[in-house]
């Protein structure tokens, strides 16, 4: 039996190019790329109580139950 001789390339020794990883698109509405500004910014709406039709706590925290 004769043996053949086979180059074989080393290519763990070598330096490898290492590339981004693929990115997918999530799910969704993409998100704003860009800071409002403070002119911009809603206030916050305030709680209305369903039992009592009071401003300032919900229906879990409502004393008139």
């Amino acid at each position: 039996m004769e043996r053949s001789e086979v180059q074989v390339d080393n290519k763990e020794n070598e330096p490898q190019q290492v590339e981004n990883p693929l990115v997918s698109q999530r799910k969704g509405r993409p998100e704003t790329k860009r800071y409002k500004s403070s002119t911009e910014k809603k206030s916050r709406a305030k709680y209305t109580c369903k039992t009592c039709s009071q401003a300032g706590h919900n229906n879990a925290r409502c004393q008139n139950r």
